[in-house]
């Protein structure tokens, strides 16, 4: 799929939305690790409001949250997801092929995917790995990637994160580096915590990532 012509519509997900959640709540009741939170919703939410195509890659699929939505949607042909282990929590949605991979190397051809997903993952990898995961997340993007990360973190949170956590810091200037031409979409933080910006790059037709 491309940019040119009509532009295609996005499904209402709101129905879809609701169900996963209600299944993943009903399934691990209380704060169980691992399962989102009422803020780790809302930037799910805001994602699946945004994510379309008929061939949509998931990079970091944790418990499946976000695939399980997607599965429900028939316009999607082709729905992969993609991760460094498998959760502990993960509810495999029927309609999906899951893969152990790193998003340092996707073993995807270029342009597979019209869509790619990268979800609260960029922040969790070390500095010097975060722009070949750029890289390969653009190479095999077709027309939308959408990524979020934690907005100018302070740095007393990811420097001493626990094993897993945070590696690295997302300030202005750096998002102003890594992604100039991206939309914006802020998603409501709670008291004390780091904003989340959602990034959203859409490529035009015959037209290379900028590295």
């Amino acid at each position: 799929m491309t940019n040119t012509g009509a532009a295609r519509a996005i499904p209402d997900r709101t129905s879809s939305f609701a169900e996963v959640r209600a299944m993943y709540e009903q399934r691990y009741p209380g704060k169980e690790a691992g399962v989102y939170s009422p803020r780790d919703w809302a930037r799910l939410e805001v994602a699946c409001s945004v994510a379309h195509g008929p061939a949509l890659l998931d990079v970091g699929v944790g418990a499946g949250q976000m695939l399980n939505i997607l599965a429900r949607d028939p316009s999607i042909g082709r729905l992969t997801g993609v991760d460094v282990v498998t959760h502990s929590k993960l509810i495999r949605p029927e309609r999906a092929d899951i893969r152990i991979m790193s998003v340092l190397e996707l073993d995807c051809p270029d342009q597979a995917f019209d869509c790619v997903l990268c979800m609260e993952v960029l922040e969790h990898l070390e500095v010097m790995d975060f722009p070949k995961a750029l890289v390969e997340l653009r190479r095999v993007c077709k027309a939308t990637l959408i990524v979020t990360v934690p907005y100018d973190e302070a740095e007393s949170v990811w420097r001493n994160a626990r094993r897993g956590g945070h590696r690295q810091s997302f300030p202005e200037e750096k998002i102003e580096r890594f992604f100039p031409r991206a939309q914006r979409r802020f998603i409501a933080r709670a008291k004390d915590e780091a904003q989340w910006v959602m990034l959203i790059e859409r490529r035009e037709p015959a037209e290379c990532w900028g590295r």
